[in-house]
């Protein structure tokens, strides 16, 4: 679970898939484009996968391991401006997402984050 943020990001999971292949998860409070949840594709291998993203758009994201505690996705929504660059660090319970945006539309965000009261 996410603390509160200018981007309405509620949570975020990150799921190993596969050996080539992880899911990014997003929850949150979008009013304008409508998903409440949407789920990245993350290439491991070097390679981007493409998939579902927000506003019915696809997007293509890859990404990895930059040590044993830091994993950096960088998604491109296909169709808009925004490339991003998402850096999970994750520290005892807690998670540190630092999301930096390509088009300078946004500043680089830091948000802190602890495993939800159901985990």
């Amino acid at each position: 679970m996410l603390e509160d943020n200018q981007l309405g990001l509620r949570s975020i999971s990150l799921v190993l898939k596969e050996e080539h292949e992880a899911v990014l998860h997003v929850t949150a409070d979008w009013t304008t484009a409508g998903d409440a949840e949407v789920e990245w594709l993350i290439g491991l291998d070097g390679i981007q996968r493409i998939g579902p993203g927000r506003y019915g758009m696809p997007a293509a994201g890859k990404g990895g391991w930059n040590a044993d505690n830091s994993f950096t996705a960088n998604i491109d929504e296909i169709g808009n401006i925004f490339i991003w660059q998402a850096t999970l660090r994750f520290e005892n319970d807690r998670v540190t997402l630092t999301l930096i945006e390509s088009s300078g539309h946004y500043p680089e965000i830091i948000i802190q984050g602890e495993p939800a009261n159901d985990m």
